[in-house]
């Protein structure tokens, strides 16, 4: 199954479930797989889990996780029931990024449309700058994480923008607007954070959060005459880098010389999952089915 696939019959089950107001109600979407959530104290970086029993299907999450984790859990384990996927763990803890399985991501794409519904997101984001205190404006809207509110604002942006999510000091994961992908702007996964920018320097110990402006060679090959806005948050306990990037000048993007500017997006494995309005956080829910 693909991320599209994945993400078209979340839109389809958010329809069916009569989700009318957000922040979504989720007992509609538990009701609509006759299932049950409870709470439970979970190991350490286990996000829950589900067992189909004869009653029906046992959703357990993690009691001590932030309540908007325990909602893209319950959201991510009701992905692996419609899409039948099973689970397929590594040995990480569910919030890394690295080395999760297609079933993981796809159930995250899920996840991340019960949560964040296209059509209630897209006309509330309009408008507004693709920086922090957006998705923080979003994120208490729709009762979800900074990632995936993050994550599906750089998706559905008319201006040419990105959403990176950085593990490590690297590149892990990019959803890239229509617009930007238009302009061919790629990081590859596994690059270093640039060294002038915002997310690198918070991650150096300089705060929590930062913004910046420059030249958009900085992240993109080809953009030296392109002005660059980023906005980037620092995760320390996970060692993670939020960063939006965004350039408002049409011109500008209009001048690039297309021709000089490597078409690499085939190239690269992660981005032949993403599509235009995926969007998931660093981490994923697990299930035991």
């Amino acid at each position: 199954m693909t991320e599209f696939e994945a993400e078209q019959k979340a839109r389809r089950f958010v329809q069916d479930a009569g989700i009318s107001a957000v922040p979504v109600d989720l007992g509609l979407y538990v009701a609509k797989v006759a299932g049950k959530v409870s709470l439970d104290v979970l190991d350490p970086g286990e996000a829950g889990y589900t067992m189909v029993t004869g009653a029906g299907p046992l959703i357990t999450i993690n009691e001590m996780d932030r309540a908007t984790r325990r909602r893209f859990t319950v959201c991510h384990e009701i992905g692996h029931l419609v899409l039948n996927l099973p689970s397929e763990h590594g040995d990480g803890p569910d919030w890394g990024y690295a080395k999760r399985s297609p079933n993981e991501v796809c159930c995250d794409v899920f996840a991340a449309e019960l949560l964040l519904p296209v059509v209630f997101f897209t006309p509330l984001a309009r408008g507004m700058a693709p920086d922090f205190d957006a998705v923080d404006e979003l994120r208490g809207k729709f009762f979800a994480s900074r990632e995936a509110t993050a994550s599906r604002m750089a998706a559905t942006s008319r201006l040419a923008c990105a959403y990176v999510l950085s593990e490590g000091g690297k590149v892990r994961h990019m959803v890239r607007s229509p617009a930007l992908r238009d302009a061919h702007a790629w990081v590859s996964s596994g690059t270093p954070l640039p060294a002038g920018s915002a997310a690198a320097a918070l991650r150096g110990g300089s705060g929590r959060s930062g913004s910046a402006t420059y030249s958009g060679d900085a992240w993109f090959e080809g953009w030296q005459d392109v002005e660059l806005s980023e906005s980037s948050v620092f995760i320390p306990e996970y060692d993670q880098t939020l960063t939006l990037l965004h350039c408002s000048d049409q011109d500008e993007l209009d001048a690039l010389p297309r021709a000089g500017i490597p078409e690499r997006e085939g190239n690269d494995a992660d981005d032949a999952l993403l599509k235009p309005l995926d969007g998931y956080p660093g981490w994923s829910g697990s299930g035991r089915r």
